[in-house]
Order: C-alpha cells, then sequence, then structure tokens
C-alpha cells in the first residue's frame, strides 16, 4: 500500500468513526437542545465551554504532542499520559475563568460549575489516551470508543426526556457519564500495553519539550471558535447565545475530517518524513476541493436541518453556520501545514499560527462582540481561523529540512 493510499485510508477510519459517532450523539444534542429551549441551551453551552477549556488547559500531553513521541509506542507510555493529565486537571480545579461569570449567565451557572469540572480530568485523559488507539487505525477499536458510550448518552436522554427531567443538571451529569464510559473503554482497550503501571521520566521530559508548542497550540486552537461564544453570553440575550451554540455545534461537526487529516499525517510525517513539495501540492488541491464542495452542500442543507432537527426556535442557527463554514475551510488549510510545522521541532513554527489566531480571535471577540453582537462572535471566529490558516502557510513553507528531535524517545524500564 502506498503511503497516500495509507493515509487515506487511515483518515477514512478515523472520519467515519467520529461522524456516525457524532450522529449518534446527535440524538442527545437533539433533545437537549429541545428540552432547554434557546436560554437553558445558551447556558448549558456557555458552562460546558468553560469546562471544555480547563480540559485543554489540563490536558497537557495533548493528542498532536502524543502522535509525535508514540512512534516507538513504549509500555509505559499510557500510565505517564494518565499522571500528566491527573496533574494538569488538579491545576485547574479553580481557575480564574470560573469566577468571572457576570450577573445574569453566570448565576445561571454557577450552581453546575461543580459537576462540569469533573469532566476535565476524564476528558483530558481520554483525549491522550485514545490518541494511542487511532494510532493504530483499527476500525472496531476506534468505534467501541467513539459510538458505544455515545449510544449510552442517546438512550439516557430519551429516558430524560420523555421524563420531563432532562434539565441542565441533568444533561451536564449525562455528558460525565459519556465521557467516563469513553475513558474505561480506551482503558479496556490499551489493558495489553499496562504491563508498566509506572510512569516513565524519559517520557514525561519529552512530552514537557513540546508542552511549550503542543500544549499552547492546543488551548489557543480550542479556544478560538468558543472565545466569541463566552464574550456573546455576556453581552446578548440568552437566546441568541443558544442559536450560536448549535452553530458552533455544525461547526465542530464539519471539522471532524480536518482534524482526522492532520493527526494521520502528523504521524505519518513522523515516521517516514515530509512528503515532496509536488506531493504535498497534489494531496492539498484534493482534499481542499472535496472540503469546498462539502461545505457547499452543508450550506445548502443547513436551513432545512436545523429546523427538523432542533426545532424553529433554532432556524436563525442556519444563517451563523454558512458563515462558520469559512473557518471550516480555512481549519483545513491549517491541518494540511500543521505535521510540517511538527516536523521543524520548531516551538516557534508550531505555536505561534495558533497563539496569533487566539489573539485575533480575542481581541475581535471583546472589541465586536458589545457592538455588533452575533455578527461581532461570527467575525472573531472567521477572523481567528483566517489568522491560523494564513500563519501555518507562510511558516511551514519556509519549515526546516531536520526532522523533529523528539519523535522517538528511548524506552527505558
Amino acid at each position: 500500500m502506498s503511503h497516500l493510499r495509507a493515509i487515506a485510508r487511515q483518515t477514512a477510519v478515523l472520519t467515519a468513526s467520529q461522524t456516525i459517532g457524532l450522529l449518534v450523539s446527535l440524538v442527545g444534542t437533539v433533545l437537549v437542545t429541545r428540552a432547554l429551549g434557546p436560554d437553558g441551551r445558551a447556558v448549558y453551552a456557555w458552562l460546558l465551554t468553560l469546562a471544555g477549556i480547563a480540559t485543554q488547559l489540563a490536558l497537557v500531553a495533548p493528542p498532536a504532542a502524543v502522535r509525535a513521541i508514540a512512534v516507538d509506542e513504549p509500555e509505559n507510555l499510557p500510565a505517564t499520559l494518565v499522571v500528566l493529565c491527573l496533574a494538569g486537571a488538579r491545576a485547574t480545579r479553580r481557575p480564574a475563568i470560573y469566577v468571572m461569570p457576570d450577573p445574569a449567565i453566570g448565576r445561571e451557572a454557577r450552581p453546575y460549575l461543580g459537576l462540569a469540572w469533573l469532566t476535565v480530568p476524564v476528558a483530558s485523559a481520554t483525549a491522550s489516551l485514545f490518541t494511542l488507539v487511532q494510532i493504530e487505525g483499527r476500525v472496531g477499536p476506534v468505534l467501541l470508543v467513539q459510538v458505544g458510550p455515545r449510544i449510552l448518552q442517546a438512550f439516557l436522554a430519551g429516558l430524560l426526556f420523555l421524563a420531563g427531567a432532562l434539565t441542565i443538571g441533568t444533561a451536564v451529569g449525562m455528558f460525565l457519564l459519556t465521557l467516563t464510559a469513553e475513558l474505561v473503554a480506551t482503558l479496556v482497550l490499551l489493558r495489553a500495553r499496562l504491563g508498566r503501571p509506572r510512569p516513565s521520566l524519559p517520557l514525561v521530559r519529552a512530552v514537557l519539550r513540546l508542552l511549550e508548542a503542543g500544549w499552547l497550540s492546543s488551548v489557543a486552537i480550542y479556544a478560538v471558535p468558543r472565545i466569541g461564544l463566552l464574550v456573546l453570553g455576556t453581552h446578548a440575550p440568552f437566546d441568541v447565545t443558544g442559536r450560536y451554540s448549535v452553530a458552533l455545534t455544525l461547526q465542530e461537526a464539519s471539522m471532524v475530517a480536518p482534524v482526522a487529516l492532520g493527526g494521520v499525517l502528523i504521524t505519518f510525517v513522523g515516521r517516514h518524513g515530509g512528503p515532496t513539495r509536488l506531493t504535498r501540492r497534489r494531496a492539498a488541491f484534493g482534499v481542499i476541493g472535496v472540503t469546498l464542495a462539502a461545505c457547499a452542500g452543508a450550506a445548502l442543507a443547513a436551513p432545512l436541518f436545523v429546523e427538523v432537527m432542533f426545532g424553529a426556535a433554532f432556524t436563525p442557527a442556519a444563517g451563523s453556520f454558512r458563515l462558520l463554514l469559512l473557518s471550516v475551510a480555512l481549519a483545513t488549510v491549517y491541518q494540511l501545514c500543521q505535521p510540517l510545522l511538527f516536523q521543524t521541532g520548531s516551538a516557534f513554527a508550531i505555536a505561534t499560527p495558533a497563539l496569533a489566531a487566539f489573539a485575533v480571535a480575542s481581541g475581535t471577540a471583546f472589541t465586536a462582540v458589545p457592538r455588533l453582537g452575533l455578527d461581532g462572535a461570527i467575525l472573531s471566529n472567521v477572523l481567528g481561523f483566517a489568522t491560523l490558516a494564513g500563519l501555518a502557510l507562510l511558516l511551514a513553507e519556509r519549515r526546516r529540512k531536520p526532522p523533529l528531535p523528539d519523535a522517538k524517545v528511548e524506552h527505558t524500564g
């Protein structure tokens, strides 16, 4: 099998499994959205966005960094990742972001902050460990983790919805239970590698060498599309924030394939080195062409899809989602460049696009949202991804030739 076919196959496996998982979880998302309405959905989404950012802060070993050091797949890597994530989660117990809520949406979300924080150590550990499962590229294990727990989530959401008990609190609890099930499934699949349960100091050092770039980049990229939602929640009516959160959910779903491709390419470049310029450009044109076609189809289907699935109250979210598809196309460009940035071994090359994107998105959100409301949040999202893609493309074209020095780590007992 050629390298391109191998990359395509692994990307297809990850994309298909996550798409199936998203389709299953869509049942729960729709039921939660319909039960809570625009106002309740705003509080729920705002709350989980705060917890999600805390998770990224706790994710000391983000998936991209795990892929960069897991070429040799040492046995004590899982234990090392768990220890790092637990340490990171502990540091987020009382982050400043949890005490910044304004009197309106903050008052509604505050009773559930403790429950939401419990998702942080579970989600961060799962994200790091599941990367080891994804690297193998086997359909069965990937589907088990991404689909099984979400079937449970959909089932519980249905029961709670029929009982009239689907509230913000039960929805957050259900989310925590789903994440816990994903972690348990991941640990079961990795049990063969848990023969050395002690963390490895050399592996800790390898992760920490990538911390400055990989961790900062991961946190910043996660926050780029979401900072607008946080600011919008404090400057706009709850129903506007609730509808925008649905548009963000659809945007996130649309990024499944680009993110999967970026992860596979990081592993490929770590093992085989970067592709030739001609191969890279041919692949890029093909991937971007498919992405643009998919975005066009999504834009056409969005109004009917949103109204049928989420209800007429959320129909305006389709217009926001159409504009956010620009960010999906820009994110695809970034994912094509990201492996080459990691190959440079330069913290500057890896982190600069993400940090600049976060700065632009944050600056736009805090200045434009108070004046423009929803349009300001959308502008923050798109400009952030435009900065991310533009700088990544510029730095990737100027990349250095030597491979990442930490791509292989000596296995020690």
